[in-house]
């Protein structure tokens, strides 16, 4: 496996943090397929409080702070994210 992050200063440490990492991922691939309006933050399928949950939604405002932008591999390094244009 290659790098994990969870939008934390605890990147890369660990097998312990797969689910973290794929649920970070997961919400940039969710942000960038649409606008906020029809992706909210708000549909974070984790429970609230969990490390999935967190990282979910530290996933989400990585994609968002990149809306009206591009956002690829150098903004997201752990994900399978191409160059996309996040919508606005």
């Amino acid at each position: 496996m290659g790098n994990l992050c969870f939008g934390s200063v605890y990147n890369n440490c660990g097998m312990a943090h797969v689910s973290d990492s794929k649920a970070f991922c997961k919400a940039i691939d969710f942000r960038v397929s649409g606008t906020a309006l029809e992706r909210p933050k708000a549909n974070n399928p984790f429970p609230v409080g969990s490390s999935e949950a967190i990282a979910w939604d530290n996933g989400w405002d990585k994609a968002q702070a990149s809306a009206g932008g591009v956002m690829g591999k150098a903004e997201a390094p752990c994900c399978a994210v191409g160059a996309n244009i996040v919508p606005v």
